[in-house]
């Protein structure tokens, strides 16, 4: 799906806080870190389609020591957001149509879905903001000094 790169300004600088006050520098970094990833999360909520709003609700936030990852619970997500059969992105779906049963128990025949890749219009939306929220953080610790 999508990712996001940051370009870290005054790299040098961060890289000697870093090997003097690791603890300083990481907490900041974890903190941008931390609000870039709502801030991906909210928008994802809202680029994302709506039938029932499982899709939607299911958008969560994984937070690891640096790091952290944004994306839908639903196993249908990856669907919704690559597209299948014919649509399919990575043109590895299915080239036949297909028929299935839909909730009200119609027999529906697809050829796919066109993809929706609504989680990378969220990060793409956040790209300028979460830049802003680096420098900030990169700024509080080179400033702490």
């Amino acid at each position: 799906m999508a990712q996001i790169t940051v370009e870290i300004k005054y790299l040098d600088e961060l890289r000697s806080f870093f090997r003097s006050r690791p603890r300083k520098v990481a907490q900041e970094l974890d903190k941008a870190i931390r609000s870039s990833a709502i801030l991906i999360q909210r928008n994802a909520r809202m680029e994302s389609p709506v039938d029932l709003g499982r899709l939607r609700s299911s958008i969560g936030v994984r937070l690891g020591k640096l790091e952290a990852a944004v994306g839908p619970g639903v196993k249908y997500g990856l669907w919704v957001h690559e597209g299948t059969g014919i649509y399919a992105r990575n043109g590895q779906g299915r080239r036949t149509p297909w028929t299935y049963v839909d909730r009200r128990g119609a027999y529906r025949r697809t050829r796919g879905t066109r993809p929706n890749p609504f989680m990378e219009r969220a990060a793409e939306s956040s790209r300028e903001p979460i830049q802003r929220e680096f420098d900030r953080a990169v700024k509080r610790i080179v400033g702490d000094s």
